[in-house]
């Protein structure tokens, strides 16, 4: 296990107090913040209902940053939970089982890099974790894990591609889990003609792929093309991340990676639930997506071992995926490059049953931001086919009768798109 970088701002009486708990390497100096609020309400969220039914997420406060917003899910009343004038709208915040302990990521002065930020309400402690991560890093979509004192979130490097890691991290004791990690292949790169390329370095697998074997680019030609990976090797990860259908690998010309959506534990804890694809950074045509395969993967957290439960065995991608119960979830397939035409879905995790619950058309095409929201129902923004989305509109769906109805939520007397909001 890993052990991730604490900083605790302890604020006592006025006076700020640092102690620095752990971190990567000793010599490194965090600068720390205050980032106190004026105000935190966090024992007004809902903590006394078992289970919670409530959505968290971050709405912007009109001048740069943010508000940490809370929704009960029977009454759609807001509680302001906190005010965060230096966090941007853009990133993720969650509130823990007992409403005791908000997280959400923010930005470094130079955006370089996006760090976690845990704070107690009962001990006014706020905890920084990661904030000496390397450059081109982030911390991205997070939940807490039902226990209350484990964060389950996406680590993504973008220094080649995307390379992303799931993680689950004790705060109190900044050991970490790894739950399911990505990778980044290169298929080919040119040189001058009898040169051959540098090995290329893959930092899930900490290796080096070698050149096989090298090719011109024509007739003629100067260079040459140097391939890392043949045919029998893009089949291979291809397969193996629920590939099923027939596939020109000819297309796949560059980079291969990964891409997580945001990672979900059952409520009993047992299982995490996430969808990955399998991308390329280029594809040809003007209109040709830029995934090859898609699948949704549950974790035993007890046996910490990963599975394929579903593949789309169709030409489209999967998006986000989330528990309607801890047997069934829902998700969205999308077919669309630019990522519309989107089906929400069900699926039974035990029997296997599947089936579209609410199919795009013209008038409802981009069907997003998924949301449980308890009572066996779930919400979605939906925008037409020439429509952008900040016109979507958001719909509650019935997962026993299909019934579908127009759900406005309301904050400050605007209506607002639950983006980024996760059930909690």
């Amino acid at each position: 296990m890993k052990k991730a970088i604490v900083t605790v701002v302890l604020i006592i009486a006025g006076c700020l107090m640092v102690q620095v708990l752990q971190d990567w390497d000793a010599s490194t100096k965090t600068r720390v913040e205050d980032t106190s609020s004026d105000q935190v309400d966090l024992q007004n969220a809902g903590s006394n209902r078992e289970p919670n039914n409530r959505v968290v997420g971050l709405i912007s406060d009109g001048k740069g940053g943010s508000r940490a917003v809370c929704f009960d899910c029977d009454t759609w009343k807001s509680t302001e939970l906190m005010d965060l004038p230096k966090v941007t709208p853009d990133n993720y915040v969650a509130l823990s089982p007992d409403s005791k302990k908000l997280a959400y990521t923010t930005w470094d002065d130079d955006y370089a890099r996006r760090y976690l930020v845990v704070y107690d309400n009962e001990s006014c402690e706020t905890i920084e974790f990661f904030r000496d991560i390397p450059v081109h890093t982030e911390i991205i979509k997070i939940s807490w894990m039902p226990d209350g004192e484990t964060l389950l979130y996406i680590r993504n490097d973008t220094t080649i591609s995307s390379f992303q890691t799931i993680e689950l991290m004790n705060i109190r004791t900044g050991s970490i889990t790894v739950v399911d990690q990505g990778e980044v292949w290169k298929v080919r790169t040119a040189t001058d003609l009898g040169e051959q390329a540098e090995d290329f370095y893959q930092p899930g697998s900490k290796t080096y792929l070698p050149v096989k074997y090298a090719e011109p680019v024509s007739t003629g030609a100067a260079e040459q093309w140097n391939y890392y990976l043949d045919t029998d090797d893009i089949k291979e990860i291809y397969q193996k991340y629920g590939g099923v259908r027939e596939f020109d690998f000819s297309s796949i010309q560059s980079i291969l990676n990964i891409e997580f959506s945001a990672p979900r534990c059952s409520r009993d804890g047992k299982t995490i639930i996430y969808s990955t694809r399998l991308e390329r950074n280029s594809a040809p045509g003007e209109r040709t997506p830029l995934w090859v395969a898609a699948a949704i993967w549950a974790y035993d957290v007890a046996e910490q071992k990963t599975e394929i439960i579903y593949k789309q065995a169709d030409a489209g991608a999967i998006g986000r995926v989330d528990w309607v119960s801890d047997t069934e979830i829902c998700f969205v397939s999308y077919y669309d490059y630019r990522g519309s035409r989107d089906n929400v879905n069900y699926y039974h995790v035990h029997t296997g049953e599947s089936h579209t619950l609410f199919h795009y058309t013209d008038e409802y095409y981009n069907n997003v931001t998924l949301l449980p929201i308890g009572g066996r129902k779930i919400s979605f923004t939906s925008s037409g086919k020439d429509d952008v989305y900040e016109n979507s509109r958001t719909y509650s769906l019935d997962i026993d009768t299909g019934a579908v109805t127009e759900l406005d939520v309301i904050y400050r007397e605007n209506s607002v798109i639950l983006e980024n909001f996760i059930f909690d």
